[in-house]
């Protein structure tokens, strides 16, 4: 799987247009989507080293990270720390805002009809390690997931 990266201006005026509609690749990505799934659910951490080294250029060890995010929560400069915070609570309160509403409705005799929203039971969210670090790729995958109820 090779990723095609171009700049806007190289693109031609049918391909610019797609991508601001955003129809750009949408069926492509959904099948590179599922086959790195696919090879995740198949081969586990192998496929996600795999993943990192073929995306990042950047080899990785041992996958559990708990402890080492702990540690580097606490050798986060304050300030920065903040802004983490109060992006992430942002980015919490505009998704709590999209939440919908589980509704029935009596319609006739005996018919009963409603929606009922359920969240995923777990998610994966994949987040850029090579060369620069990506917060919003936490926060805009992890937020919305964990207000939408996954675990």
């Amino acid at each position: 799987m090779q990723l095609d990266v171009r700049e806007v201006a190289e693109l031609s005026p049918a391909e610019r247009a797609a991508f601001f509609e955003r129809d750009a690749g949408v069926a492509e990505a959904r099948s590179d989507a599922r086959d790195i799934v696919s090879r995740v659910r198949e081969e586990g951490d192998v496929a996600v080293r795999n993943f990192c080294r073929e995306f990042d250029g950047v080899e990785v060890g041992n996958l559990d990270v708990t402890d080492d995010a702990e540690r580097a929560y606490e050798e986060i400069d304050d300030d920065v720390r903040a802004a983490v915070e109060a992006a992430a609570e942002n980015v919490r309160a505009f998704h709590e805002r999209q939440v919908p509403e589980d509704w029935r409705e009596s319609f006739g005799e005996g018919r009963e009809l409603g929606r009922r929203f359920r969240p995923l039971d777990r998610v994966g969210v994949y987040v850029p390690g090579g060369t620069a670090a990506y917060p919003s790729s936490v926060l805009m995958g992890v937020v919305p997931a964990k207000v939408a109820g996954v675990e």
